[in-house]
């Protein structure tokens, strides 16, 4: 059985994905909670993480995945991760990386905060000596930064993954699950070798992750904060391809904390009118399809928390709640479940049967079942 874990961070994206062989994926990380602090709803994902690690006997990740950089995907990243560029980010209880995933702006944009910064120069000091990293896209900045830098572009294309394509770390054969990379689009990307100012959003890692049990096939989609023009482009480019299937989805982590802005130009005034594009997206969604607003609680109409322009938005969520009772799904808030006073952590398993999610009850079990590994290991 393999696991996806989805935390109550926040406005802001961390998930962990256990495959069934043992190997785990993390996706996006943070972590903004003092540990003293009990009476924050969400979780405290650094103590989570390490609870996890330790029932594995495991100090490392098999793949840590930066969907881009900003805070709310990588707040904590750099006090939880050992990173290999610099000795200070380094030392006993810090988690190894056996393979970074970057989209290519992490390498070539400018204008960074403090944690993004040092988590560029690890996305830099990777692709230099050549391992433990792969990026997404290979635009031709890309390539002018590197010739800037003194590393051979071409040497290093065996690190690189254009959309369209699978990336290498997974595969249904070995793992009963790939990624197929939708975006960051390499178009979109080729401005100066020099360090430039991206819009993250459109062009952040978007894959979707393929789980293939005894013949079953069970497809997530994992959006970052993509916008409904990155849409736009995804949609059109995956049908140029004739790739629809690559669109299907049984579990869609939407975009941007339910923003409206992740699926059409205006807010609306009760439901947010997609474009055409992000319409014949969520046409895709299979029968009984959970779709995971990674966020606070969706605003009640005419509250203070409505009027703000930040998300989440009713307006999109009344939008993804149409969509899954149309197909009998559920849409779902992580600083809802349960409840919004005591949010757990999701918890989907993914077998023969397809997706569905963990009750508490299970949860409790499964955690009280798994042997606790020796202290000082992580």
């Amino acid at each position: 059985m393999h696991k996806i874990e989805m935390f109550n961070v926040g406005n802001g994206d961390s998930a962990l994905v256990t495959l069934d062989n043992g190997r785990m994926l993390m996706v996006d990380f943070c972590d903004t909670v003092a540990a003293e602090d009990a009476d924050d709803p969400r979780i405290h994902l650094s103590k989570r993480m390490r609870e996890i690690l330790v029932a594995k006997n495991r100090s490392d990740v098999d793949v840590f995945a930066i969907t881009h950089l900003d805070r709310d995907h990588i707040a904590g990243a750099t006090d939880f991760f050992h990173l290999d560029h610099a000795a200070k980010y380094q030392g006993a209880g810090r988690i190894k990386i056996k393979t970074l995933w970057v989209p290519a702006g992490v390498l070539i944009e400018g204008d960074l905060g403090e944690e993004a910064k040092i988590l560029q120069a690890e996305a830099r000091y990777r692709l230099r000596v050549g391992q433990g990293i792969r990026v997404f896209s290979r635009p031709e900045a890309l390539r002018q930064w590197c010739a800037s830098n003194g590393i051979d572009f071409e040497a290093r294309c065996s690190l690189m993954t254009d959309a369209g394509r699978c990336a290498p770390e997974f595969s249904l054969a070995n793992d009963e699950m790939e990624a197929f990379i939708h975006s960051p689009l390499a178009r979109r990307l080729n401005a100066s070798g020099e360090s430039v100012l991206i819009d993250r959003n459109p062009n952040c890692l978007v894959f979707q992750a393929r789980f293939s049990v005894s013949g079953a096939t069970t497809d997530v989609l994992f959006t970052g904060d993509m916008t409904a023009e990155g849409w736009a482009d995804i949609v059109g480019a995956t049908k140029e391809h004739g790739k629809e299937e690559r669109l299907a989805w049984d579990l869609h982590a939407v975009g941007h904390h339910c923003s409206y802005k992740s699926i059409g130009p205006d807010k609306g005034d009760d439901e947010t009118t997609p474009t055409a594009e992000v319409s014949w997206l969520f046409d895709q969604g299979r029968n009984r399809g959970y779709i995971i607003s990674s966020s606070e609680p969706i605003p009640v109409k005419g509250s203070a928390e409505d009027k703000d322009d930040q998300p989440p938005h009713r307006e999109a969520a009344a939008f993804y709640k149409r969509v899954a009772s149309n197909i009998g799904g559920k849409f779902l808030v992580t600083m809802e479940h349960p409840t919004h006073v005591k949010p757990k952590p999701m918890i989907f398993e993914i077998t023969r049967a397809g997706v569905k999610m963990a009750t508490l009850a299970s949860v409790s079990a499964s955690v009280a079942s798994t042997p606790v590994g020796r202290a000082g290991q992580v």
